[in-house]
């Protein structure tokens, strides 16, 4: 087996905290939220987190270990772009409990790690809050370029033995679509410094955004986004 092919079954078989920590680019991205190989659960959180309908772009979905799944993208909205904020009240998995779960093999959903009723997805699905700020054509124009210039990186740039190290941490999953496709990558719990973390902190300051007050608020999210950008182009 060749290592790009040996590295695809370990994302495969290894659960969401075992995902490789990036030190700099993302990792390909292996599941439902790259349209492909599809855990239910991934696709449960696809699904609530990131509507079909929406047509989304710039996307990070954040799946913590103990906390409530979130995403966070642009969107048009009846002003011109917005972000929108969607999340859980509570974590996915925490309205499946060990007793409650469905015995019928067929219809379980089986995320990574543990499985998760069909039945608690129905659940979280009528309990997901959404919050939307508008944001001016230029901002979502750096976003998308920050996120194209994010996964057009994506790649195999760990050391084999990262993959088969655990603990606890956040997976991010990143997306950007088009016409002609997708393009996807993640990380989990990112080194402090690396590209990666920083791709993380625009998210973070999309979420920031949306509840944010103040005209300076967008100010503070392009801050982030140049951030990226210099640190993207001082590698290249």
């Amino acid at each position: 087996m060749t290592t790009p092919s040996l590295l695809s079954l370990l994302l495969l078989i290894a659960p969401q905290g075992n995902t490789p920590r990036p030190t700099g680019d993302l990792l390909p991205e292996v599941g439902a939220f790259a349209g492909s190989f599809q855990w239910r659960g991934e696709v449960a959180l696809s699904e609530m987190l990131v509507p079909a309908d929406s047509r989304p772009k710039s996307v990070v979905v954040v799946c913590p270990s103990f906390e409530s799944e979130w995403a966070v993208f642009v969107s048009s909205g009846p002003e011109g772009p917005q972000i929108v904020l969607r999340a859980l009240r509570k974590p996915l998995a925490a309205e499946s409990p060990r007793e409650a779960r469905s015995k019928n093999g067929d219809v379980q959903f089986i995320p990574i790690p543990g499985s998760i009723d069909p039945k608690a997805v129905a659940i979280a699905a009528k309990h997901v809050t959404q919050a939307t700020a508008t944001i001016s054509r230029e901002t979502a124009s750096k976003l998308e370029r920050a996120w194209q210039a994010a996964l057009a990186r994506v790649r195999y740039s760990e050391e084999l033995r990262r993959m088969l190290a655990g603990a606890d941490g956040t997976v991010y999953h990143f997306s950007q679509c088009s016409e002609q496709g997708c393009l996807t990558g993640r990380t989990w719990s990112p080194e402090r410094g690396s590209v990666s973390q920083q791709l993380v902190e625009v998210g973070d300051a999309m979420r920031s955004y949306v509840a944010a007050r103040g005209a300076d608020k967008e100010t503070r999210l392009v801050a982030k986004i140049d951030a990226f950008m210099e640190a993207i182009h001082s590698r290249e």
